[in-house]
Formats: structure tokens, sequence, C-alpha cells
């Protein structure tokens, strides 16, 4: 093998590789940008829990709604009970904490939790995230009428939040992960909209 071929396999070889520099430059890098991508990564798990709640809540306010005006009959849902375990079907009384998640029945009587004994039909079994609390406006079963009014005339509102930690705290709402609330009017209209930052969650 002639000297000067011998020279350009060398050169190809040494030319395939990385330098030592040329290495700890890319990793550099790459720690940097998992520095910057990290905590937008976790917000945006954050931001999709509060939004899969608030339509969630949204789509359940309206099915209620929907369902007392079609069977002209009570609507209600109620807070699962804060003790409940996964499918159980138990309401939380005169409680304002929707973190558990919810149940909605059709009753024939206004304002009463749900209870199997007695002649009402489970229409949704609703869990939360355990990094999401939703909170209400006012404690308690939420009824609508076969109107679709919400029985008493009063409007109530749900505050949707991000955990900053699992737990029984209320969430917050932050400027990279807004809190949301949903609002169903005493004509039961319903809406959403953001919560300002630093806001009340609950």
């Amino acid at each position: 093998m002639s000297i000067e071929l011998g020279t350009q396999i060398h050169q190809r070889s040494h030319r395939a590789g990385f330098s030592l520099i040329e290495l700890m430059v890319a990793i550099t890098v790459l720690a940097i940008l998992a520095a910057i991508a990290l905590p937008n990564f976790r917000s945006m798990i954050r931001r999709n829990g509060v939004s899969t709640q608030v339509n969630a809540m949204y789509s359940d306010l309206q099915y209620a709604r929907s369902e007392a005006i079609t069977t002209r009959s009570f609507v209600s849902l109620c807070p699962r009970s804060t003790t409940a375990v996964a499918g159980e079907k138990a309401c939380g009384g005169a409680s304002n904490q929707f973190d558990r998640g919810w149940l909605a029945y059709a009753s024939s009587t206004s304002g009463a939790d749900y209870d199997t004994g007695k002649p009402q039909s489970l229409l949704q079994l609703r869990e939360s995230a355990p990094n999401v609390s939703v909170r209400s406006s006012a404690n308690g079963v939420l009824t609508l009428n076969s109107r679709g009014e919400v029985v008493g005339g009063v409007s109530r509102e749900f505050m949707v939040c991000a955990k900053a930690t699992a737990g029984t705290g209320a969430g917050e709402s932050t400027r990279s992960v807004p809190g949301k609330r949903v609002v169903i009017t005493a004509s039961g209209r319903v809406s959403a909209a953001d919560i300002a930052v630093a806001g009340s969650c609950g």
C-alpha cells in the first residue's frame, strides 16, 4: 500500500469520528435544551389535566340539563365522597369539593343525595384526576328541574385548577397553568372562562 493511500485512509477515519470536545459540546447543548423543555412539558401535562376536567364538567352539566328536560324529572349532580374508592357510587353530602368526581342522576325529588335504595337512575359517574381540584361556589347537590333550570334560582360556579402536588387542598391559577371556571346560570346556560392569575380556586 502506498504512503499516499495510507494517508487518505487515515484522514477519512479521523473525519468519521467525534473529538472529545465536540462530544462535550453536544452533551452540554442537550442538557440546556432538556432544562428548558422539562418545565414546559410539565406545564403542558397540568394544562391538559385542567382542560380534561373542564370539558367533563361542561358536558355533564349540559347532559344533565338535557335529561331533565327530556324526561321531565329532576336531575342532580353531587360531589363524590372524599373517601370513595374507584367506581363507588357515594355522594359527599354538604360539600363543595368535587375533587374526587361527581355523580349525575335522575330523581323524583329535588336536592337528594344519590341512594341506590331509592327510585333514582344513575346517569354518570365521573372520577377526577388526583392533581386537579374542582370546587363549587356552593355546598351540596345541584339540581335541575324539568325546564332545565337550577332549583333555587341561583347560578353555580365550578373552579377547576391544577394542584402543585396531589393532596386535599385547592389548586392554583398561574400564568403557565391558568385555572378555569365553569358556570351554570339559574336558567341552565353553561359557559366556561379562565380564572385570573392568583384568582380564587375555591
